[in-house]
């Protein structure tokens, strides 16, 4: 009877580290690269998102304030939004690929994507994107304004960042969709089949979305 005991004490103890254990792994935190990692963010979706003949395992976070999220930017990208911005733009992308005579097969498997919404106060701060390869992974304004932003965070692999925000008077949809294009340059290994840069492919999708967006 003593050794029943033991056994079923055992088993409670072994039961209890692993339950333990689960939540640790299955709530780990979207990676932060180095020019973000300061900022309080919380996770709003964390899912396989099918495009039919591809999927992208995506991730979308929040700026917080507080332990809040501001409710502007909630609302221009919620995790409809974003979802449905992808989802419309990637047959527009293959459309683009053939036109061009370019592949649309991955030449990387299980590159997941992270994509922070931020507020416009992060995305003007020059310094903190400083030491970024920005100069080929923008949206540039007239004033210089980083309007979205990209990185492969090629110190973790199979692993790219998206930033976005709320700015007031422009297509956010285009904007994403921009960033979204330099994601799939990567994903598809399409530099052999571009003369230009990485930033003119991602322009030149641009204006060809633009004018079949809803």
């Amino acid at each position: 009877m003593i050794e029943d005991l033991k056994g079923i004490k055992k088993e409670i103890i072994s039961i209890t580290i692993l339950c333990c254990m689960i939540p640790m792994v299955a709530y780990a935190a979207p990676y932060r690269p180095a020019f973000i990692e300061d900022l309080s963010t919380v996770e709003r979706l964390d899912e396989s998102l099918s495009l039919g003949d591809k999927v992208i395992d995506l991730s979308i976070s929040y700026q917080t304030s507080n332990g809040q999220i501001p409710s502007a930017l909630y609302k221009s990208h919620s995790p409809e939004n974003i979802k449905g911005w992808i989802q419309h733009s990637w047959p527009v992308f293959k459309s683009f690929l053939a036109q061009y005579d370019m592949p649309t097969a991955d030449c990387r498997r299980n590159y997941n994507l992270n994509m922070f919404v931020v507020t416009p106060t992060i995305m003007d701060d020059r310094d903190r994107f400083e030491e970024a390869p920005w100069s080929t992974d923008v949206i540039r304004g007239k004033n210089d304004r980083i309007y979205g932003y990209y990185t492969a965070t090629k110190e973790i692999k199979n692993n790219s960042t998206i930033l976005v925000t709320d700015w007031v008077g422009h297509r956010e949809n285009v904007i994403l969709v921009h960033e979204m294009t330099h994601y799939w340059y990567d994903r598809m290994c399409l530099r052999p089949h571009w003369k230009g840069s990485p930033e003119h492919f991602a322009r030149t999708f641009q204006a060809y979305y633009e004018v079949r967006a809803p």
